[in-house]
């Protein structure tokens, strides 16, 4: 093995661990988030055992989605390990510059579209109940704060690697 595909080796065992690791966390939340929705104790819900079996079953369905997205990466990686034409394959894959166009216009695209969205989602959920609209006000804050936060690390990552 020379030293690049050494390299690519080591990242992409290191981003397998790491997409574990985000799929133990996923199915450990889905599991608290159902036993609550059974126990009908949503911290949000309290009193209305439909609004909570809602609540439960969306955060359920997303968290499941998330699981299976992650899973399907986590399979991909542990093909790519298995050969240095499966590990030169993914990597040609993910440095394509097209899809990187692509994937760089659609982030610009719903970075603009994302506060029309939550300012829609919250008044759909006020008409539900006051409790759904702060939940969906702060998740809209949690994923911004997020959105900030991921912004800097890529920002600093690039300043790090270039020194």
């Amino acid at each position: 093995m020379n030293k690049s595909l050494y390299t690519l080796h080591e990242q992409t065992a290191k981003r397998l661990r790491g997409e574990t690791v985000s799929l133990v966390l996923l199915i450990a939340v889905f599991i608290a988030i159902l036993l609550l929705t059974l126990d009908n104790a949503l911290p949000a819900a309290h009193g209305d055992p439909f609004v909570s079996s809602f609540l439960g079953g969306a955060l359920c369905g997303l968290l499941a989605t998330a699981a299976v997205v992650t899973l399907a990466k986590i399979v991909e990686l542990r093909r790519a390990l298995t050969s240095d034409i499966e590990l030169r394959r993914l990597h040609a894959k993910e440095n394509d510059e097209l899809a990187r166009h692509q994937e760089a216009e659609v982030s610009r695209l719903l970075a603009r579209a994302q506060l029309p969205i939550f300012v829609i989602c919250i008044v759909v959920a006020g008409a539900l109940s006051r409790e759904a609209m702060i939940g969906v006000a702060t998740l809209a804050v949690a994923c911004s704060l997020a959105r900030i936060a991921i912004r800097l690390h890529v920002k600093r990552s690039y300043h790090t690697a270039e020194e």
